[in-house]
């Protein structure tokens, strides 16, 4: 039997650039994402609302998942 690891959920308002890009690039969401301007990813997360993440409960907690929450504060 393998040994299943649990994933933690946190808000990470100041998520590193790096870790969002290789995020974006293994899921296959770097193909439609501007992975190679570091400008554009620092203010995809700085303008988020709300950065949610997941993270492997092994050595390093490693990141598998990023959700970022945008408003226009118009509808709610």
């Amino acid at each position: 039997m393998t040994p299943t690891s649990k994933v933690f959920y946190a808000s990470e308002p100041t998520l590193d650039l790096a870790e969002f890009r290789r995020v974006l690039v293994e899921s296959g969401l770097g193909e439609t994402r501007p992975v190679d301007d570091e400008a554009r990813l620092k203010t995809m997360l700085g303008n988020a609302n709300l950065v949610l993440t997941a993270r492997l409960d092994v050595e390093g907690k490693p990141l598998v998942g990023v959700a970022r929450g945008v408003t226009d504060f118009s509808w709610v």
